[in-house]
């Protein structure tokens, strides 16, 4: 009923882009469906194909915009599809979102506004009169492309936490730049949208599930105690605050279809 292809972005893209995808759904116009969202360090940027497909709903009803921008995710949110459904999504990496269009993240966190509403974006229109998905990937990267050329600024101090944050304790980091707390909270914000401490929350939380789906990893005690939960009490709390489901119940949960941070189920 439903399927997901995945593309690579452009070699000059992906320090700041992990893949672009996209996902089609046929079904029958009268099921619904619960598309959950959990706790998600990647932004995002859809565009929902509406010519034949119907629009991602919230909870109370109201239609997300034919392209949104997805900020950080802190808490899981459930969203509702009806019938058929289409969309071609960008993955970034963090940081992205300022690079690419000097949006402070900050700014983004657990929300999913029209992006012509906080930026100049005109693509629209020609996505629609693209005939299958490979042109729409391609537009869409010579656009992100573009968007790279401006030269919006990287904040070298982030990137390198970012990138060696398993190693890196927040303390070195102040130490090995010679940087006071308030400063790297602040552009840790700027460029990221939430806290380090946060940050590192949702990528534990993130091994968790990678940990969960693979088949070599069953016992939920064993995954609590390799990625240093207090204890196995604390690993399906902070689970739950972060899924809004226990380890458990995501595992035996019907999935039509499943990607990183987020699975669609029949209702």
């Amino acid at each position: 009923m439903g399927n997901v292809e995945i593309f690579a972005p452009p070699e000059i893209l992906q320090k700041y882009v992990r893949y672009i995808w996209a996902l089609n759904i046929n079904d029958d116009a009268t099921n619904k469906k619960i598309l959950h969202i959990f706790a998600d360090k990647y932004p995002r940027l859809i565009f929902q194909d509406l010519d034949t497909k119907e629009a991602i709903k919230q909870m109370d009803g109201s239609a997300l915009a034919p392209t949104f921008l997805a900020g950080i995710v802190n808490k899981y949110k459930n969203y509702i599809i009806e019938g058929s459904y289409a969309h071609v999504g960008v993955s970034f990496f963090p940081g992205a979102i300022k690079k690419l269009f000097g949006i402070d993240a900050f700014e983004l966190v657990n929300l999913v506004p029209d992006i012509r509403d906080i930026y100049r974006f005109e693509l629209n229109e020609r996505l629609t009169e693209c005939k299958n998905n490979a042109e729409k990937v391609k537009l869409i990267s010579e656009y992100l492309v573009s968007c790279y050329h401006r030269q919006y600024g990287d904040d070298f101090i982030v990137a390198d936490f970012l990138r060696n944050h398993q190693q890196l304790s927040y303390k070195e980091v102040l130490k090995k730049y010679s940087i006071s707390e308030r400063q790297f909270q602040r552009r840790f914000y700027q460029y990221v949208g939430i806290s380090p401490i946060m940050y590192k929350r949702i990528t534990r939380f993130e091994n968790a599930l990678t940990m969960l789906r693979s088949n070599e990893h069953r016992n939920t005690s064993d995954i609590a105690y390799e990625l240093n939960y207090t204890d196995h009490s604390h690993f399906i709390r902070e689970f739950k605050e972060f899924a809004g489901l226990t380890p458990g119940s995501f595992l035996k949960h019907p999935k039509i279809v499943e990607e990183s941070s987020s699975f669609l189920s029949q209702v």
